[in-house]
């Protein structure tokens, strides 16, 4: 019979919350320059230039379309939910989001280590909270795919277990089928948790010594559903993804190999955290050499002694740490590719799930030694010395604030773009992707001289670099498209065009730079049945890419093949029919069709558009003065020229024009400009029909008596 004064029940759950929100203080104060930073790496593809984030169907397409790079619905829907509160221009929303996620999960932690009557568990739970490696997790918002799932298999860990303790009564069973629930959307949130079921067993058998029948059916249903969702995450990892891109060529023996070294790294990694980087150097194995296996092997013979000694408690105590920690790594150990292993096989953000565990066998193994009593008798007078309860709580302090200081300092590379891509080069030079999106990050910035010195740094250090040959090319041929000099404009086009099929022979299969090419081809006055062939080899990889689209319509019209560019030119339309440029195409292979009434109103909407297009005012008022709509015509010439005054063919149509609606004096000044014009340029066909038109209007002036 408990003989407990009533209160001391009250007094107990106070303590409880006040842990709790200690907790959660810790981690949001520590966490204030995460929560102040802004987008970086591939936030932008991820969150703010996600056209899924954006769209106002974007819930059905994370939920029932294979559109998404990866099967994530439930993050991908509460993005979309905060994009929509939080928008573009406040990106600590998102980042205050995370870190609450991350005290919930320090705080679930605690709790499901307090079931588990494990020793130091609030102590565990704030070493988890303030770590430096979870950083990664906490800070990138893209990781919201780390601290949402987190939180979900907490929550199914801790309902797991007390349906456990509850048996077959009714709480029980309600805890069991919210468990499972838990870990559903868990691995909606992303299946990094994916092997959480295995964790279950394990813990089985560290509690009784034995895996039951009972266990094995207990866990089924999760088993099942890691199944089925691991199969999802793999097809979309390996058809989404990664797509052409060659992750990983190396053999089997070599995966296994640099699964040893993956597994002593991150147990280093979160034992003594120093040295942290957002892209480690991304290792190769020997696998001709026997020692390239001995970390493997010293692991395999580490677990085999903690077995062997399992009926001692440490030992089953440890081997059920390092059984679960390397379950919960399994997935990223290099088995199965992973996008980001094309940059490093190694990563924080990827032990954040497994580090409880180590943390947990840490925390509890030292606040065990330190509040053990030290027998009398024994002959280890240091020990007993060392070992108590005071000097324990002292080096945790200690502990504790040597994370907390290297977790503050480690948020610092956060802040920005820029700042990360230079931490990371400061660390690594040679780490070819940080110095290729630096490149990208000048480049949007219109900082291109800067960006071309990246990208050349990045081909000096990795020469097969297929992205950075595509940029450069990019640039030269915006810089061949603004110059003025049709030699140079040639010349740059023709460099260009080197560094995309340079581009195209390390990665054959790129759509993007399929189009490039094609492009550069017809701009370079290229074989247009080549640039054709790689136009449709694009749109295989990007079928409603409305640039391919439109390119290949032209290049057919350019070869006089209007039926097939009408068609093309229509499906550009149909993507896109905000395309000022496409309506105008499309009108000028009408007229070619000599379908001209059809024309019309694409051309009209051309200019509707985009009200400064050039040609599309010229040709409208071509279509209006074969039509004898002279007034309408001399609107459009006198407007394509507002926007280029030395256009040719505008000059010389409104000259004419002017002529027919009698405005000689106009006619003839508009006549000599043209003149000008075709002499500078070169142009003697319209300078041989200018010269008597001239002459004409001067003879019509004298003859109304007025001067020229």
């Amino acid at each position: 019979m408990n003989h407990e004064p009533w209160f001391m029940d009250l007094i107990a759950k106070r303590r409880q919350v006040r842990s709790g929100v200690v907790l959660a203080a810790v981690t949001i104060l520590l966490y204030i320059p995460a929560i102040g930073s802004g987008f970086v790496w591939d936030d932008d593809k991820f969150l703010t230039e996600n056209p899924h984030i954006h769209a106002a169907d974007g819930l059905q397409r994370f939920w029932l379309s294979t559109e998404p790079p990866d099967y994530f619905p439930l993050t991908s829907s509460m993005l979309w939910f905060e994009w929509r509160l939080f928008g573009m221009d406040s990106p600590w929303g998102y980042h205050l989001i995370n870190v609450l996620l991350h005290a919930c999960s320090s705080i679930l932690l605690w709790r499901v280590l307090r079931h588990l009557a494990i020793p130091g568990a609030w102590l565990a739970a704030l070493v988890f909270a303030i770590h430096p490696v979870n950083v990664e997790s906490v800070a990138w918002i893209t990781e919201r795919k780390n601290t949402l799932p987190m939180v979900f298999a907490l929550l199914s860990t801790l309902l797991y277990l007390r349906s456990d303790k509850e048996g077959t009564a009714k709480d029980g069973k309600l805890n069991f089928a919210l468990a499972l629930g838990c870990f559903l959307l868990a691995l909606l949130a992303k299946t990094s948790v994916v092997m959480l079921p295995v964790a279950f067993v394990v813990l089985a058998w560290w509690r009784t010594g034995s895996v039951t029948k009972r266990d094995i059916l207990r866990t089924t249903p999760f088993f099942a559903l890691s199944m089925i969702l691991s199969l999802v995450t793999i097809w979309y990892q390996y058809n989404r993804a990664i797509g052409d891109f060659v992750v990983r060529d190396d053999p089997f023996l070599s995966r296994l190999a640099i699964s040893g070294w993956s597994t002593w790294f991150y147990l280093y990694k979160a034992l003594l955290p120093f040295d942290l980087r957002f892209v480690y150097p991304r290792w190769e194995a020997d696998i001709s050499n026997p020692l390239a296996y001995l970390p493997l092997l010293l692991f395999i013979l580490a677990i085999a002694g903690l077995w062997i000694m399992r009926s001692r408690r440490w030992s089953r105590a440890t081997l059920t740490a390092l059984l679960i920690y390397v379950a919960m790594l399994f997935p990223i150990l290099g088995f199965f590719d992973i996008f980001f292993m094309l940059y490093s096989l190694v990563a924080d953000h990827w032990q954040y799930v497994g580090m409880p565990a180590i943390i947990t066998l840490t925390a509890a193994g030292g606040t065990h030694l330190f509040n053990t009593p030290t027998p009398p008798h024994s002959h280890t007078p240091i020990l007993r010395s060392i070992c108590q309860p005071r000097i324990g709580i002292a080096l945790s302090v200690l502990l504790c604030a040597t994370l907390a200081t290297l977790t503050w300092r480690q948020q610092a590379m956060y802040k920005d773009e820029e700042t990360l891509y230079r931490s990371i080069i400061a660390k690594d030079p040679n780490c070819w992707i940080a110095q290729n999106n630096l490149g990208a990050w000048y480049y949007a910035r219109d900082r291109k001289d800067e960006a071309l010195e990246q990208w050349r740094t990045t081909i000096r250090i990795k020469p097969d670099h297929p992205e950075a040959h595509n940029n450069i090319g990019r640039v030269l041929s915006e810089r061949g498209d603004d110059s003025a000099d049709p030699a140079e404009r040639l010349r740059l086009h023709r460099e260009a065009l080197t560094w995309c099929r340079e581009a195209l022979k390390h990665r054959p299969h790129w759509g993007a730079v399929h189009w490039n090419v094609a492009r550069l081809l017809t701009k370079t006055g290229g074989d247009l049945r080549l640039a054709e062939q790689h136009f449709l080899e694009g749109l295989k990889k990007k079928p409603a890419d409305d640039n391919a689209l439109y390119d290949l319509a032209v290049a057919l019209g350019q070869q006089g093949r209007y039926t097939e560019a009408l068609v093309y030119f229509d499906r550009c339309l149909q993507v896109n029919p905000q395309r000022a440029e496409a309506h105008h195409g499309l009108a000028a292979v009408l007229i070619q069709l000599a379908r001209t009434e059809e024309a019309l109103p694409h051309l009209r909407r051309s200019v509707e558009i985009k009200t400064d297009l050039v040609e599309g005012h010229t040709d409208l008022g071509n279509l209006y003065f074969n039509r004898g709509q002279y007034e309408q015509a001399a609107k459009h010439y006198e407007r394509a020229l507002e926007k280029r005054p030395g256009f040719l063919n505008a000059l010389n149509n409104l000259a004419i024009t002017y002529g027919e609606l009698g405005r000689i004096t106009e006619a003839l000044d508009q006549a000599k400009k043209a003149l000008a014009v075709a002499e500078a340029n070169g142009d003697a066909t319209v300078a041989t029909s200018l010269r008597p038109l001239i002459e004409n209007y001067r003879q019509t002036l004298q003859e109304r008596d007025v001067t020229p």
